[in-house]
């Protein structure tokens, strides 16, 4: 009934979301609101899950299996929130149960963990030339280019990569960037993840819109280069209303860093730079974790490393993992 349990709870889940989202209200309280309150209830199954298994002690292998399995749908709900760092624990969790049977590597249902596990080492997505073998193609690029199609609420699924879509790095466009102290903005890197989590958006022609915040696809700072990493932005905002050229000048860049177009068979180009595209980063990212996750990085020469300062004749320190071999 475990594994029963949690789907029943995941279907609320998505029941409650569908019907307090409003996408005419783009990033309005509500919705943050309502995103929050799903994230605290699939929290609060995990750890009763966990705590379930760890105070249990006559718990068999099937009912073990079932809050393994449970710990993979949660998992799977939170990545539709852009919480990719904390669904990777989610499915860690699920392996340790996994394991605590005695299951081999190639069990069927380790096996599976370990594909949700890499799930969650989403690529960056970046520029690269127009014929780089690691280009992205839409799925629905036919309605993307049609001139009849009503181009709203359209998934950025890939058909490069399929069951992959665009997805946002991060639940909220929280990094922050200002410019003199006059203009700011919030964005948010873009990567390849689950198609379940893909952001959705509306294209006018020009601009890529997303539904859920109304940040537009961007290339930070209109720097059209191979291997600059592609993001969603907000609306850039000026403090001071009193009108500066320098300020026109610099919004109106960063708006023809938002136009692209998109081509018949789903590849996305910049606009002011048609020779580059959209493509997939070849390694994952490294980001921060809580301290105590399983999934830090431990640095395999750290006495070395600790002690490089002192010794002047060092020529460095190779930032080898011990976490990761």
């Amino acid at each position: 009934g475990i594994e029963n349990g949690t789907l029943a709870i995941v279907a609320f889940i998505k029941l409650i979301k569908d019907s307090n989202v409003d996408h005419s209200a783009v990033g309005s309280p509500g919705n943050r609101g309502t995103a929050s309150l799903m994230i605290s209830v699939i929290s609060s199954t995990r750890k009763f899950l966990c705590k379930l298994f760890i105070l249990s002690t006559e718990l068999g292998v099937s009912c073990k299996r079932e809050i393994g399995f449970a710990l993979i749908l949660l998992g799977i709900e939170l990545q539709k929130f852009s919480k990719w760092v904390d669904s990777l624990d989610y499915f860690c969790d699920a392996l340790l149960i996994f394991k605590s049977n005695n299951y081999p590597d190639d069990h069927s249902d380790v096996v599976k963990v370990n594909e949700h596990i890499e799930s969650c080492a989403l690529k960056n997505i970046m520029l690269v030339p127009s014929n780089s073998p690691s280009k992205l193609h839409l799925k629905y690029a036919e309605i993307f280019c049609s001139e009849s199609a009503n181009k709203t609420s359209i998934s950025l699924e890939l058909s490069s990569h399929p069951g992959c879509a665009i997805v946002k790095m991060e639940e909220k466009l929280t990094c922050s960037a200002q410019c003199w102290e006059e203009m700011a903005w919030n964005y948010v890197h873009l990567g390849v993840g689950r198609k379940d989590s893909s952001i959705v958006v509306e294209y006018d022609g020009q601009k890529i819109r997303s539904l859920a915040d109304g940040s537009f696809l961007f290339i930070p700072l209109a720097a059209f280069d191979i291997g600059i990493l592609v993001s969603m932005l907000t609306k850039v905002t000026t403090k001071d209303e009193k009108y500066r050229p320098e300020n026109e000048t610099f919004i109106r860049k960063m708006e023809s860093a938002c136009l692209f177009s998109i081509d018949a068979d789903g590849s996305i180009h910049p606009t002011m730079a048609p020779h580059l595209c959209l493509g997939i980063s070849p390694y994952p990212s490294l980001y921060f974790v809580a301290h105590n996750s399983p999934n830090r990085a431990v640095f395999k020469n750290i006495s070395d490393l600790l002690n490089s300062k002192q010794d002047l004749s060092s020529n460095g320190v190779l930032l080898e993992l011990s976490s990761h071999p």
